[in-house]
């Protein structure tokens, strides 16, 4: 990022496309950030805003961003949770000393 702006290049944060039913991209999600670095999960809520008979996405960016999967969750809208209180069983408020051993 620095080296980019350095340079001069104006970075494009990712955002989604998804594909209708004409083959026209259209943007669905503006802005989706940027990953943390190292094993990040990332989510871009999609709900509501692909168009009819999409059947491709793609993320889009001007910078240079390796992803290792994607996932889709299409798992229906779960309003039945609830809470519950569950009683402590044990605790301790000992001090945990942790050593090394080389060798």
């Amino acid at each position: 990022m620095y080296a980019a702006d350095q340079a001069g290049i104006k970075v494009i944060a990712p955002y989604v496309e998804a594909q209708d039913e004409k083959g026209n991209w259209k943007r669905v999600v503006e802005d989706m950030g940027f990953p943390a670095g190292l094993a990040r999960t990332m989510v871009a809520d999609l709900t509501g805003k692909l168009p009819m008979g999409t059947r491709r996405i793609r993320i889009v960016t001007n910078l240079k961003i390796y992803w290792d999967a994607i996932r889709i969750d299409q798992t229906g809208d779960s309003r039945e949770a609830r809470v519950q209180e569950v009683p402590l069983a044990n605790a301790s408020s000992r001090f945990l000393v942790t050593r090394k051993r080389f060798g």
